[in-house]
C-alpha cells in the first residue's frame, strides 16, 4: 500500500477568506454609519426591536400561541 505524499499547506484559501471577511466587515461598517438595519426586517417594529433590528441570515420559524 502506498502512503500519499504529504501536500504543502497553502495560502491562497486564506487570503480568500481574509478578503471575504474585510468585505463583510466594511459592509456591516458602512449600514452602522448609514443607520440601515445588518439584514432583513420583519415589518414589525416590535418584534424588529425584539430580534436586534434584523434577521440574521439562515432560516426563521416563528409561531405561537392562538
Amino acid at each position: 500500500m502506498m502512503t500519499p505524499a504529504p501536500t504543502k499547506p497553502r495560502l491562497e484559501p486564506l487570503a480568500a477568506l481574509l478578503d471575504d471577511f474585510l468585505a463583510e466587515t466594511t459592509e456591516r461598517w458602512e449600514a452602522r454609519r448609514d443607520h440601515q438595519p445588518l439584514g432583513p426586517v420583519t415589518g414589525f417594529p416590535a418584534l424588529d426591536r425584539a430580534l436586534g433590528g434584523f434577521l440574521a441570515p439562515g432560516l426563521h420559524v416563528l409561531h405561537g400561541g392562538p
